[in-house]
């Protein structure tokens, strides 16, 4: 075939390919968003886990140890038992068991069974101190047949405290203990049958971005699992420590005899069947080294948010971190601008010209739109890769311009190209006026690291194995003027670096060496495509104040395939006290006659409101032209400082209850005695939704009354817990209420409405009352306006505000409504307010 018609037909087809992706890839994705919710969907079949009459949950583990043959079992309710406890410990290839440790299924499932496990002993202790409080030790040890090998299992119970917590010791070591399968662990204690309703499943896959899980029959997660029926009295199983090897999960039992080997029907939706529960250690590690110990904890709590919640306060009260303030880190502090996959600039500079000049003239756009960008983010671009060599051929090579940074390969160094930053980083860095955050990837195989560190290579890249190299990246990164380090593909390197998954040490001692090197040299983190193990690793490292939640951001993509999975994902970085933070996005429509094309934004409002009540980053990535600077400045205060909730937006319990509801998550602000709450309810599956309504009793909101605030159509609505609230049923449409106690009779303050979260603790703060008057602060800017609305049944008599701020202001009595406009004048960031009613005065 003649090179011209070569040239005329490959573009074609690469065309013709890209178009066919263009219009089937949200179909697909619509597709697999269903995965990505592990709440209750209309039609689930979950009859199973109904509790019968009288069958309660306790609020506190009964324990009891057989010294016989040191099987244990708990009891934690009429009918919900965990019973015929064992373990499983895996040498030199095959398993060894104890009590229900002998269900686990063989064969495909990677265990040899050789024998049982012998009894030496067992004893107990009381009054062991633990970081927990006072507690009764009962420990049995135990000998793997013909060897010398001992493994110590241990049991500890507070009393009248709602969890019980396990410890696996291995004094001299274990060989040979790999099962070939890293979600079949190769030592597994504790393990019971789950003999209880609770037969629900709320957890975290193994994956990119930890997204949420409702089914692990005959497989294991990292991270807590919460098992909780229709009622949802729930029990959360999950590690203490060792987070990079932990694995919990159930076990279908082994198959009776005359059964079919082939039937693969959840455990958890059969009645009939009883699972086997189980905490152990990743099953692809080789070796356990003499001395290790790992922990697991079984909480009993009420509900699934709640239940993580009090799950993690334990683990933070264990490794003594306490939960992120969001104002210590400039990152989730303050907006920024991004530059990753799916911004404007991913890849792609102003025509003939540099990053350096393209974002620096970006930043003149910003100032000249009064944008406060505090911030800026530098991706996979800036630093020198080398090349993926399956990607260097056709028909891959045609493809790559497409797929930008996914058909790069490892870091060579992490330096800034010279072609992008003549004169290098830092002098950009002063040039540009704002502090980087900037991105980073594995390292390839051919790295010019591995002649200067210790490092182990394999054909993925290399990994190194000496803290020195984490040392010397954070301290050249605080020379560059980077504050912020994102540390990308987590999961894609223990995928691909053999040694992460073999030695048992090698994830932590990577995650830990870079935490600990941040944090010595002022640098902050955030985890990007990270498993769940490495969620929760963040909790003993300061310096990761922060994780992604959600893949990277496709403007065409349905929105199911994002927001179920990240505000279920958000669950997990709030037990543990990190930030989760959604991506980039857009922050306008535009016409299809500019650069985005079809690739268009249909609800830039919708993402840029989830951003923020997500809590963590903030980061709009358009072309800097086309930013809505209106739209972003309902993300923050004048200054770029966000404003966002106490915490980060979350699905409402109400939506892992039997339900015909739309989508419904929620989140809050907590002033005082007062509680101010923001809810947003979303239509992903309309066919489905039967009922179009909400109580705020049905949401846990039992005992408050007061206003309900509709964000978009600017109404106010008096509320109690019974009255019904109308909610979208048409696809993507969506309400964002805002709840806003009674302060005093007939008032409440809704906040600042010109800001997505009208009542964030640094916009408004000491709400008080003295008799009927109203007093609370207020940011207050120099050169800002903000928008102050009340519910009032009275006319205030007086209105006072901080005498160089300029105030003016409306009251409607037909609608109740009070509105306070605020000018900053002064020199002062407060404004202080005061507002004065006399009920004894005639109603105008």
């Amino acid at each position: 075939m003649q090179s011209w018609m070569l040239a005329f037909i490959i573009p074609l087809i690469i065309a013709g390919v890209f178009f066919l992706l263009y219009i089937l890839a949200p179909i697909v994705w619509k597709v697999l968003a269903k995965k990505l919710n592990a709440t209750y969907e209309p039609g689930d079949d979950v009859l199973v886990a109904e509790p019968r009459p009288g069958q309660d949950q306790d609020d506190t583990p009964y324990v009891l140890v057989n010294d016989d043959d040191g099987s244990y079992s708990i009891s934690f309710g009429n009918g919900r038992n965990l019973a015929e406890g064992g373990l499983v410990v895996t040498e030199n290839g095959k398993s060894f068991t104890a009590g229900c440790g002998s269900d686990i299924p063989c064969g495909e499932q990677g265990y040899i069974i050789e024998g049982s496990l012998e009894l030496l002993s067992t004893d107990r202790e009381d009054g062991v101190i633990t970081k927990l409080g006072s507690a009764s030790l009962n420990r049995a040890t135990w000998k793997i047949p013909g060897t010398g090998t001992k493994v110590i299992t241990s049991i500890l119970s507070l009393k009248g405290a709602p969890f019980v917590q396990f410890i696996i010791e291995f004094p001299s070591g274990v060989e040979g203990t790999s099962t070939g399968r890293r979600d079949h662990p190769c030592c597994i204690f504790p393990a019971f049958k789950l003999d209880a309703p609770n037969r629900r499943v709320f957890g975290f896959k193994v994956q990119v971005f930890a997204p949420p899980i409702k089914d692990l029959a005959n497989t294991s997660t990292q991270g807590p699992v919460v098992l909780y029926d229709n009622q949802l009295n729930s029990l959360v199983f999950g590690p203490m420590d060792r987070f990079m090897v932990g694995r919990t999960g159930l076990f279908q039992p082994n198959q009776e005899e005359g059964m079919d080997d082939k039937d693969t029907s959840n455990v958890m939706h059969d009645v009939s069947k009883t699972p086997v529960l189980f905490h152990g250690i990743e099953g692809q590690v080789k070796e356990i080294p003499a001395g290790y110990q790992q922990s697991s904890i079984l909480m009993l709590s009420t509900g699934i948010n709640q239940a993580l919640v009090d799950w993690g306060e334990l683990l933070q009260q264990v490794h003594g971190v306490p939960p992120r303030d969001p104002l210590d880190d400039v990152a989730t502090a303050t907006l920024g601008y991004w530059t990753d996959n799916g911004a404007y600039y991913y890849y792609r500079t102003e025509k003939g010209v540099n990053y350096e000049e393209t974002l620096l003239e970006a930043k003149n756009t910003f100032d000249k739109k009064d944008i406060p960008f505090r911030y800026l983010q530098l991706d996979s671009w800036w630093y020198k890769k080398l090349p993926k060599k399956s990607w260097t051929k056709p028909p891959k090579k045609w493809f790559a311009p497409l797929v930008k940074g996914l058909a790069k390969g490892g870091a060579d160094t992490w330096t800034p190209k010279e072609e992008h930053f003549p004169n290098g980083l830092r002098q950009f860095k002063d040039k540009l006026g704002l502090p980087l955050a900037a991105h980073a990837r594995w390292f390839a195989p051919d790295s010019s690291y591995a002649n200067d560190y210790q490092v182990y290579k394999c054909d993925f890249g290399i990994l190194p194995i000496e803290k020195r190299f984490w040392d010397d990246i954070m301290a050249s990164a605080k020379e560059m003027g980077i504050f912020h380090y994102e540390q990308d593909w987590i999961t894609t390197m223990f995928n691909g670096i053999p040694l992460l998954r073999e030695n048992i040490n090698a994830g932590e001692n990577l995650l830990t060496w870079m935490g600990e090197a941040a944090a010595s040299h002022g640098l902050t983190i955030q985890y990007c495509m990270a498993p769940p193990g490495a969620f929760l690793q963040a909790l003993k490292l300061p310096a990761v104040t922060n994780a992604r939640t959600g893949g990277d951001y496709w403007a065409r993509a349905p929105k199911e395939f994002y927001i179920t999975d990240i505000t279920q994902a958000n669950m997990l970085c709030w037990a543990i006290g990190i930030w989760p933070s959604y991506d980039v996005f857009y922050s306008k429509t535009t016409s299809i006659f500019t650069h985005q094309f079809l690739y268009r934004e249909k609800y830039p409002r919708f993402m840029a409101l989830l951003s923020v009540l997500g809590g963590g980053l903030v980061c709009p990535g358009d072309r800097p032209k086309y930013l809505d600077a209106n739209l972003i400045g309902r993300t923050c205060s004048h200054d770029g400082e966000l404003l966002k909730p106490d915490r980060p937006i979350t699905p409402n319990d109400l939506m892992f209850r039997i339900h015909q509801k739309p989508y419904i998550m929620d989140t809050w602000t907590v002033i005082g005695d007062w509680t101010w709450r923001y809810v947003v309810s979303v239509s992903f599956w309309p066919r489905k939704v039967k009922d179009a309504s909400v109580t705020l009793a049905q949401m846990g909101y039992c005992d408050q009354e007061g206003i309900l605030y509709d964000f978009q159509a600017g109404t106010m609505q008096p509320v109690k817990p019974s009255t019904g609230i109308s909610l979208p049923k048409r696809y993507m449409n969506y309400r964002y209420l805002i709840f806003a106690p009674y302060l005093i009779d007939g008032v409440a303050l809704v906040g600042c409405i010109n800001k997505f979260i009208p009542m964030a603790r640094n916009l408004v703060s000491d709400v008080s009352l003295d008799g009927e008057k109203l007093m609370f602060s207020i940011k207050l800017l120099p050169g800002e306006s903000l928008d102050i609305l009340l519910h009032a049944k009275m006319r205030p008599i007086k209105i006072l505000v901080s005498s160089e701020n300029f105030t003016n202001w409306k009251y409607d009595a037909s609608l109740s409504r009070l509105e306070l406009h605020l000018d900053g004048r002064g020199g002062s960031e407060k404004g202080l307010v005061e507002i004065h009613w006399d009920s004894r005065a005639p109603a105008t």
